[in-house]
């Protein structure tokens, strides 16, 4: 199984410290629960980036299955490519946007219909060459609101008139553009519609690049509010290089607010008119902020994928003045940190934030990824849990659950089947992490590895989009429901503990040098990690597997290449190999 740490039962000094506001360090792991209240969710549909206003990827308890597992209930694909994380679920349907040109960006977007997962509507922008402009490559979770999908788009690079990219409305029902912003001039856009589009109380708030013909170190953007309706522009804020509009909640704005000459801010700004409430210097390095609202505090993951010199962290900030009220480091003294970091999704006083290792393998096996819950209130770490599973996007939470999305290998692997990884969604206590089902989404044969992006929940299931990890990068969407009745091990995905086969060979260089003819090369399969049963040896490719023990050897009696296979296999049937190959001259 799946490993969890459950701190709430035990005090640990450790690397993890849980860092006062001042920096000085406390005990990082907790004894109880934060104190904080319950709050009622109300929020059903997954109407916009993280669900609501408060980006808390949070949802009422029935928005989620309530049976004891999960089960397939359809999938579809765009066969194009997507570069948004999330699906949104709202009015009976699941929108997921696509790109179908590398150069041109000329992109779309796609309605299932959440029962069936039939196309309700597609709209892609007019082909290369004609007048109309249209969506361009969507990278950022539109938004909906009143009957009215917002996205935000970017232009690619061609000698055409036509003028992709912008901030589009589209009908909900239709699919039709209701209005859209789109550049004066595609060679050299003088305006973008940037970032994720934020509705509140019944506002647009988008972040809209002035002149980005400028020179990068003279380039500005501003926070703007616009007219659902006609897409008029009600205010702009001041400008920065970039501003990021990113939470919403009591008519104040929450985000951040870049520079390329000073230091990075936490923004708050009045959303009724755009002025500026209050500003927080942020730390180096900080150059985009995924953050959540909840209970007077601003909770904020923050990494560097490209540096794993700099420490994953989670940050609480006061939402009267974007003082620092607690600070939670991730990652532990003298490591490197995971590249990837997720959003926090806040609910019932803790915040939940997973990170994820950079797997260069499709075949690689062990802990890949962690999940941390913190007390919302200090910091405090209630519980961890480890995976095998590679995740994705961000925890979403409904009721006494939080859910994963990621990519796995299967618990069970046909003994001619190609090992890659399939999207997977995990689902675990929040109380202290125990894993309370997992489901994998098999492909067809030959298709290359497929992951799962952050699970959107609404009318009693679970949708999440996945994207092919090679080249292809294509995309589509799959809709689980809840089962009295457990998955069989073909959607089970393999856990941190299943065995890992490893070979050392005596001696040590042999897999890498060339020897000569009749050398005696010993071959040690204890290096192996994991609950392994047995051990088998494979001598060549396409011959058979012998039982021979942890240990065996082989005399190169010959002149040419031979690879040679360690297949362990757990209790449970979890199997895992290994391959060296030795040479002779």
């Amino acid at each position: 199984m799946d490993m969890t740490r459950d701190y709430s039962r035990r005090t640990v000094l450790a690397t993890l410290g849980a860092l006062t506001a001042s920096g000085v360090a406390g005990t990082s792991l907790a004894d109880s629960h934060s104190t904080a209240e319950s709050d009622t969710v109300t929020t059903e549909d997954w109407s916009q980036s993280r669900a609501e206003p408060g980006r808390t990827g949070a949802v009422a308890p029935e928005s989620a299955p309530d049976d004891e597992y999960a089960a397939l209930s359809w999938l579809d694909g765009t066969w194009h490519k997507t570069s948004a994380n999330e699906v949104l679920v709202d009015d009976g349907a699941v929108f997921q946007t696509f790109y179908t040109n590398d150069s041109t960006f000329r992109g779309g977007v796609v309605a299932y219909e959440v029962d069936t997962g039939e196309e309700r509507w597609k709209y892609i922008a007019p082909e290369y060459g004609a007048s109309e402009p249209g969506i361009g490559r969507v990278t950022d979770t539109p938004a909906v609101a009143e009957g009215t999908l917002f996205v935000t788009s970017e232009a690619g690079y061609t000698d055409s008139d036509v003028k992709y990219g912008g901030l589009h409305a589209l009908d909900l029902d239709t699919g039709e553009i209701n209005w859209q912003k789109t550049p004066a001039d595609y060679a050299s856009p003088d305006e973008e519609w940037l970032g994720t589009p934020l509705i509140a109380d019944g506002s647009l708030y988008v972040q809209h690049l002035t002149n980005a013909s400028a020179d990068p170190d003279q380039q500005e953007s501003v926070v703007a509010e616009l007219d659902p309706e006609s897409g008029e522009v009600v205010w702009r804020s001041d400008a920065s290089y970039r501003s990021y509009p990113y939470i919403g909640d009591d008519e104040t704005l929450y985000g951040m607010a870049t520079y390329t000459d000073a230091a990075n801010e936490l923004v708050a700004w009045n959303s009724n008119d755009g002025s500026r409430r209050w500003t927080a210097v942020l730390e180096d390095g900080v150059n985009f902020v995924d953050s959540a609202h909840k209970n007077g505090r601003i909770y904020r993951s923050s990494g560097n994928r490209f540096r794993t010199d700099e420490i994953n962290r989670v940050v609480a900030h006061s939402d009267e003045d974007g003082s620092i009220e607690w600070e939670t480091r991730l990652t532990p003294d003298g490591e490197e940190s995971a590249r990837f970091i997720s959003a926090p999704a806040v609910a019932d006083g803790t915040v939940y934030v997973t990170t994820a290792l950079d797997v260069d393998s499709v075949a690689e096996e062990g802990i890949l990824s962690t999940v941390y819950a913190l007390d919302a209130d200090t910091g405090d770490v209630l519980w961890t849990h480890d995976t095998s599973t590679e995740l994705h996007g961000d925890p979403s939470v409904a009721g006494d659950t939080v859910y994963l999305g990621g990519s796995a290998i299967p618990k069970s692997v046909g003994e001619f089947e190609r090992e890659r990884r399939h999207p997977t969604i995990h689902a675990l206590s929040t109380e202290d992490g125990s894993p309370q089902w997992s489901y994998l989404v098999r492909h067809e044969q030959g298709a290359p590895s497929r992951k799962a992006s952050t699970p959107a929940l609404a009318g009693g299931r679970i949708f999440a989009g996945y994207l092919e990890e090679e080249s292809t990068e294509q995309a589509g969407v799959f809709a689980l429901e809840g089962s009295p009745t457990a998955p069989d091990s073909r959607n089970l995905p393999r856990s941190s503990d299943a065995p890992v086969a490893r070979i050392v060979t005596d001696p040590e260089d042999a897999d890498s040098t060339d020897l000569d003819s009749g050398t005696t090369v010993g071959l040690d399969g204890t290096a192996s990690t994991g609950e392994v049963a047995t051990y088998e040896w494979q001598f060549g490719e396409g011959a058979s597997f012998e039982e021979r023990g942890s240990t065996t050897e082989i005399t190169l009696d010959f002149c040419g290449t031979l690879d040679v296979t360690l297949r362990v296999t757990g209790p449970d049937g979890n199997r895992s190999t290994d391959t060296v190959s030795l040479s002779t001259d």
